[in-house]
């Protein structure tokens, strides 16, 4: 007599290897993330060694952000299905980002792809043409402290920072500068005028809302959100929105990279209110005196 396992013997071993599998799938998706975050810090150590070095270099002064210079992959003919039609800084002029002016302190443009970005890229935008960006900014995983890079200011010197080990300099974002958060939690405006106490360039990040992504609204790029701007500002339900889609990159965790050489992990909220929290004493605050 032939032995054969029963249908009720083969259902309970089934049954058995789901439960194992409801238990482990998540297990491993954590592992998944935490490698991915793990990796994310590791390039945000070397981003922050280079810029270290860079200023190093060049008379402790900061690389700027973006410099009106023809990029190295402007006339790529990779880009655009081989007829280079599409590049860098197409709607803006020309441009060479950070990332170029970090890359000979990194020799790698991956380096600037965040493992927990979908469809990261840096210098090209494979949709570039499609969408009309071009490459606007140069990647798309990482970001500068846009009040330590001011557009209308000359580099920054490493010495006008109070404090380089509590000065953030590059954290993870989808767009290639970016801000804290400047409205409190009722979404209501912290500061009158949003300007920097000390800040050489007077800039005035004041409430406006003229349009999406206005200085005020740049903190939704922060983590793994988008430019999908909080409009009016004071939508409670909007900025909630936008918090969940900050928290989406390395399982609600954020990184940042330091003027000082170091690098760091932070729970993705905490970076986000840290200056509203924090004022003077806030990691993106360059001269730590505060905002009024």
């Amino acid at each position: 007599m032939k032995k054969a396992f029963t249908l009720i013997e083969l259902l309970v071993v089934i049954a058995i290897i789901a439960i194992l599998a409801a238990i482990l799938f998540p297990v491993f998706a954590q592992a998944k993330v935490a490698a991915k975050k793990t990796t994310d810090l590791s390039n945000m150590k070397q981003m922050a060694t280079a810029t270290y070095m860079y200023y190093g270099d060049y008379d402790d002064t900061l690389f700027p952000y973006r410099v009106k210079v023809k990029s190295p992959f402007y006339d790529d003919p990779n880009v655009d299905g081989g007829s280079g039609a599409c590049h860098p800084g197409q709607g803006s002029g020309n441009r060479q980002w950070w990332s170029v002016l970090l890359y000979p302190y990194i020799k790698s443009y991956d380096m600037f792809k965040g493992p927990g970005v979908a469809n990261a890229w840096v210098n090209i935008e494979p949709n570039g043409a499609a969408n009309g960006n071009c490459s606007y900014g140069g990647q798309n995983s990482y970001g500068v402290n846009r009040i330590l890079f001011n557009a209308n200011q000359n580099p920054y010197n490493f010495g006008s920072a109070a404090e380089p080990a509590q000065t953030l300099v590059i954290t993870d974002t989808t767009y290639y500068d970016v801000m804290p958060k400047m409205t409190k939690r009722d979404a209501t405006p912290a500061w009158p005028l949003g300007q920097f106490i000390g800040d050489p360039g007077a800039t005035k990040y004041a409430v406006d809302n003229a349009g999406n992504c206005d200085y005020f609204n740049y903190w939704v790029q922060l983590g793994g959100s988008s430019c999908t701007a909080v409009n009016p500002l004071g939508n409670v339900a909007e900025e909630t929105a936008r918090m969940a889609d900050v928290k989406k990159r390395n399982g609600g965790a954020m990184n940042a990279a330091f003027l000082d050489g170091h690098a760091k992990s932070y729970p993705a909220e905490q970076l986000v209110y840290d200056l509203v929290d924090k004022n003077d004493r806030s990691v993106w605050d360059p001269w730590k005196a505060g905002v009024q």
